[in-house]
């Protein structure tokens, strides 16, 4: 199987992923902020990851801060939510989770190799770590500010 077929599966069960990825955040425990959010605040961004996602496999690109702006802008808008950063790495992981069990599931039905499979599941987990490293950054920034002395006035 191609990057672009394994592309083309995803976004072929993107409504399945979304709906799954969602029942699998408002079930996890260690999520609590995601309570106050509707059900489109929650799903907002997702469906753009996934497409971010195809996107990437199609042109064979590796996931990086200039090629996944979708989840940079996940992040801060999460973030600006009220989020706590273990919360966004739970919801993250329950995102890479579900689509690597819809993909999975599918690829197993058409016989694809292992080998296939991992390789193209790297850019996934690349992804989703890319956006990890990018909410570390946030959260940590925002921790430093809260906690530093205030600049001194001006004469």
């Amino acid at each position: 199987m191609s990057p672009t077929e394994f592309a083309d599966l995803i976004q072929l069960h993107k409504e399945d992923i979304v709906n799954a990825w969602m029942d699998a955040v408002r079930a996890d425990p260690r999520i609590h902020s995601e309570g106050d959010l509707s059900e489109y605040a929650l799903r907002i961004h997702v469906p753009a990851i996934i497409e971010e996602i195809c996107e990437l496999l199609r042109d064979g690109e590796t996931p990086r801060a200039s090629n996944t702006r979708e989840a940079r802008v996940h992040t801060y808008m999460r973030y600006r939510q009220g989020y706590r950063g273990r919360e966004l790495a739970c919801e993250l992981s329950q995102l890479r989770m579900v689509i690597l069990d819809v993909v999975t599931e599918s690829l197993t039905d058409a016989g694809v190799g292992v080998k296939a499979f991992i390789q193209m599941s790297k850019t996934i987990h690349t992804y989703i770590d890319e956006e990890m490293r990018h909410a570390f950054s946030i959260y940590t920034e925002a921790e430093r500010e809260a906690h530093s002395p205030p600049a001194p006035e001006g004469n």
